[in-house]
């Protein structure tokens, strides 16, 4: 009689919240709080890459880094013909992910090295994506021209000159550093189709076990 009891009774309960919570509706929201949520979904996708950089920069205080030199690499065959004249060149600081603003480089051509400029973990990382930017100078073939004498009264009439134009060309390309066992000096490879690669290696890029062949002319595929 007991156990019959509490069974209705558990039935009864389950009934009742059953029907409350089918019968409870959702309250409905003024046009200003409808609003308010929207500004605030708005704010939250807006603020969150900001959040997600401020947790990466801590996470990078967190990693050992050590400085090392910085060289840039030019492949443009066995002439460096095939690749325009680097003037300048910069490359993204990240300790740990792409999260740092500061570029490490300057108007330094390719073949210098720059002493400790450039900061990397002790240790190497998964996702160490940066950003190079390098400036290049394009020395067209020369173009014979005529001045007329009215132009420039040194020059006779109808007497052909030869124009020398330069142009320059600024590129941007993100890469993902592949896995070094060490530290190393951070070797910017620029290749002529706009793409550049980055290696940390102890053995400079003529030397046979460098990663990357200084005699290649094509970058080799991303390696994550």
């Amino acid at each position: 009689m007991q156990r019959m009891t509490q069974r209705a009774f558990t039935c009864a309960t389950l009934a009742l919240t059953a029907l409350v919570m089918g019968c409870a509706q959702p309250a409905k929201l003024t046009p200003e709080e409808q609003a308010w949520n929207e500004r605030e979904a708005v704010r939250e996708a807006r603020d969150a890459p900001l959040r997600a950089r401020e947790a990466a920069i801590r996470k990078s205080q967190e990693t050992p880094t050590i400085g090392v030199g910085l060289e840039c690499v030019r492949h443009g065959g066995p002439q460096q013909d095939l690749m325009p004249y680097v003037q300048g060149f910069w490359v993204q600081e990240v300790p740990y992910g792409q999260v740092s603003p500061e570029m490490s480089g300057g108007d330094f051509n390719c073949g210098g090295t720059i002493a400790g400029g450039y900061t990397i973990p002790r240790t190497w990382r998964p996702g160490m994506k940066v950003k190079v930017k390098w400036y290049t100078w394009d020395r067209p073939k020369p173009t014979t021209i005529t001045i007329p004498v009215e132009d420039d009264p040194t020059i006779a009439p109808g007497v052909p000159i030869v124009e020398r134009g330069v142009k320059g060309a600024l590129h941007e390309y993100t890469t993902t550093i592949p896995y070094y066992p060490e530290p190393g000096r951070a070797y910017v490879h620029l290749f002529r189709n706009g793409q550049a690669r980055v290696i940390i290696s102890n053995i400079g890029p003529t030397g046979r076990d460098h990663p990357l062949p200084f005699s290649a002319l094509e970058p080799p595929p991303e390696v994550e």
